[in-house]
């Protein structure tokens, strides 16, 4: 017999991977957004501007490869990114059909700023959630890219 407060029943389908991780991602997407809002970013956008940061001048593949996104999601982010100034797409001067993506000085100012937010944000998922348990959904997550290889 189930325990009046389960949130199974005994009928209940097999609990989805897919649905869970989803779901969990909603919520910690809403913590970060939050944050980040302050300085006016979105949680996609600092994250494209993070993978920059830390990998220098480099190609849209480059940071499709880091944050395992597909370049239609990637250009979608990069267009506001450009468009707002944050970042300089310029053409490679070794391939000139490639494109250079780095930070603009607004966007390293930005990025300084968001690193700010998200830095509290990181805060309080894992003052909320533990160490232990923010610790295992970074090496869940890092076991899932590694195992099943990237969909792009």
């Amino acid at each position: 017999m189930l325990k009046e407060n389960s949130p199974v029943s005994p009928m209940a389908p097999e609990p989805c991977l897919n649905l869970s991780l989803r779901k969990a991602d909603r919520v910690i997407n809403h913590v970060y957004n939050r944050h980040l809002a302050e300085c006016g970013l979105s949680v996609s956008q600092f994250s494209v501007m993070r993978a920059m940061h830390y990998a220098g001048t480099c190609t849209s593949q480059v940071i499709q490869d880091i944050l395992v996104l597909d370049q239609t999601t990637l250009s979608r982010n990069l267009k506001k990114l450009v468009s707002d100034g944050m970042v300089v797409m310029k053409e490679d001067k070794g391939d000139r059909r490639r494109k250079l993506l780095s930070l603009s000085a607004k966007g390293k100012i930005m990025f300084s700023a968001g690193e700010k937010q998200w830095k509290l944000a990181q805060n309080e998922m894992r003052e909320t959630l533990g160490n232990s348990i923010a610790d295992q959904i970074i090496e869940l997550s890092d076991a899932i890219v590694g195992k099943c290889g990237t969909p792009i």
